[in-house]
């Protein structure tokens, strides 16, 4: 038989259970770092994945920021044509004044010689006037002739005031 001989020092040997630790910790961490590649994998996919959809967050985003801007100006379009149909209501609010100005014109052409006005207010829903009449004859010819005309939807006498020298001053308002 061989004899076995050692010719290393002893106490350079390594122990049994050493070794059985050293060959656990290294199994340890071979599943370590088998489970590091496979979760950085999966961590790797997500993000790719993530990337994707941030992408198509960012294209609806850019969608959504045309769609606003080309609302604003369509709500800038409409204000200005809102303007402009003020400025034409403006335009024939101011035709109707004219035929105000033309009815009262017409009704002062009525008035009899002696006949005078004092105060005229002339707006677009109503006009006020004053008149001063030196006989009661003229007042009731110029009422008679006022009434007759179809000239005013409403006629409204605010005031009427005789005078101690026989002149009669009237306010009218008419619609």
């Amino acid at each position: 038989m061989s004899v076995n001989i050692n010719l290393l020092p002893q106490a350079g040997s390594l122990n049994t259970t050493i070794a059985k630790m050293g060959r656990r910790l290294t199994r340890m961490a071979v599943v370590c770092f088998i489970f590091f590649l496979v979760f950085g994998s999966l961590g790797v996919g997500y993000l790719f994945i993530t990337s994707g959809d941030l992408t198509k967050i960012n294209d609806q985003n850019n969608t959504y920021k045309s769609n606003i801007k080309s609302l604003q100006e369509a709500e800038q379009n409409l204000v200005l044509v809102r303007d402009r149909v003020a400025k034409v209501k403006t335009i024939l609010n101011d035709v109707s004044f004219e035929e105000k100005l033309d009815k009262v014109q017409r009704m002062l052409d009525t008035l009899p010689s002696k006949s005078q006005p004092d105060a005229l207010e002339v707006n677009s829903t109503k006009s006020k006037i004053l008149l001063k009449f030196d006989s009661l004859s003229g007042l009731s010819s110029f009422l008679k002739g006022l009434i007759s005309g179809d000239d005013w939807d409403f006629i409204n006498l605010d005031t009427l005031e005789l005078s101690g020298a026989g002149n009669y001053k009237i306010e009218l308002e008419l619609v």
